[in-house]
């Protein structure tokens, strides 16, 4: 007979009871200096206080802590990828624009800044790989989470959706997804790569100027970046055999999602856009993603009737199609209409609001961009 507290057993057995958990840890003392890390985190002054106190610890009752073998190869495959994402997000500034770098370093803030890393991953090594079992993999790493999170900040956005949805994509994913990465190169490799990965990516945070990227830019760089890491040392600790194979279809992985990323991002002369509304039904519906093509100035005064175009009006992007056409002092009027309203658009289109012409589209892709914007505009 079934019984509700059978789907419970697994987690109050003994051997499954976070007091029997933690009284068989290894290296008590350093677990309770990682819980006092996360549980005070959100008192941003006293993080770099206990992670003092954590290197202390290492390196008195510590000392030899055994490094796992990391080559050289795994250094400079680690610097490359890093460099390389460093790199992108600067590329895309030259077409998205920079920032004047809100942040002023000094000697003693990178100090603090370097030391919390260092410690954490020390930390996370030497208790993973004294403790081999998954219930302390995911215990150490959500202790860790824990302690990277800007609770500050999170509970002031928890009244504003679009912050809270900013904040979720653009640093609690990337926090979450960084630390499964760790734990995983922490007990396959040495923390040696993730404390090099950490330190390189946020070499950023102390130049003059950032790219003035989005918050979604972000999210997907940085998975897209933690991605190839691990399958270069998924592909490193499994010695696959046919590593030039693996090496070619990791290249044009890498290549193609970032082809992708710049796509979605509009980079490119093709562009994505989602139909929000029906007034373009029944050739385009809501939901449809479309794609359009960005033109030169001669082609927009040039524009065919019966076209549909991508223009902005009043700070909304439009997709209609073109019904008539005027010129006056040299400059092209366009009239649109949606093909399920009744009436045509009431103001004119000039060149310098269309964005692009329509080419094709998929059906329901563009669902997802709906629902975030339907939730931002509750």
């Amino acid at each position: 007979m079934f019984k509700i507290k059978n789907l419970f057993k697994p987690y109050i057995g003994n051997k499954s009871n976070i007091f029997f958990i933690i009284k068989n840890i290894q290296n008590k003392p350093l677990f309770f200096i990682l819980l006092s890390y996360a549980i005070t985190s959100i008192f941003l002054p006293y993080k770099f206080i206990i992670s003092l106190f954590i290197l202390l610890y290492i390196f008195i009752y510590l000392k030899n802590i055994h490094l796992k073998k990391t080559t050289y190869k795994d250094i400079l495959v680690t610097i490359i990828i890093s460099l390389s994402y460093i790199t992108i997000n600067y590329l895309l500034g030259f077409k998205l624009g920079f920032l004047k770098n809100p942040l002023t370093y000094n000697f003693f803030n990178i100090i603090t800044y370097i030391i919390p890393i260092i410690s954490i991953e020390l930390t996370r090594f030497i208790l993973i790989n004294h403790n081999q079992n998954k219930i302390y993999y995911f215990l150490i790493t959500i202790l860790i989470i824990i302690s990277e999170i800007n609770f500050n900040y999170l509970f002031g956005a928890l009244n504003n959706k679009k912050l809270l949805m900013m904040y979720l994509i653009s640093d609690l994913i990337p926090i979450i997804c960084n630390n499964i990465l760790f734990t995983y190169l922490s007990l396959k490799k040495s923390y040696l790569i993730p404390i090099l990965f950490i330190l390189i990516n946020n070499i950023t945070i102390f130049l003059p100027i950032i790219p003035n990227i989005s918050w979604l830019t972000k999210c997907m760089l940085t998975i897209l970046e933690l991605f190839i890491i691990y399958l270069y040392f998924k592909n490193s600790i499994t010695k696959e055999q046919n590593n030039s194979f693996v090496i070619i279809s990791y290249a044009l992985t890498f290549i193609l999602a970032t082809l992708l990323v710049c796509f979605i991002l509009g980079l490119f002369k093709y562009k994505p856009i989602t139909i929000l509304s029906n007034s373009m039904s029944p050739n385009l519906v809501r939901g449809d993603m479309i794609i359009y093509k960005t033109l030169p100035q001669d082609e927009l005064n040039n524009l065919p009737l019966n076209s549909i175009i991508v223009f902005s009006d009043q700070n909304k992007i439009i997709v209609h199609r073109l019904i008539a056409k005027r010129q006056e002092n040299n400059i092209t009027y366009y009239r649109t209409k949606g093909d399920n309203n009744s009436v045509a658009d009431s103001h004119e289109v000039t060149i310098d609001n269309i964005k692009g012409l329509y080419t094709f589209h998929i059906k329901y892709l563009g669902y997802p961009s709906i629902w975030l914007y339907e939730y931002f505009n509750e």
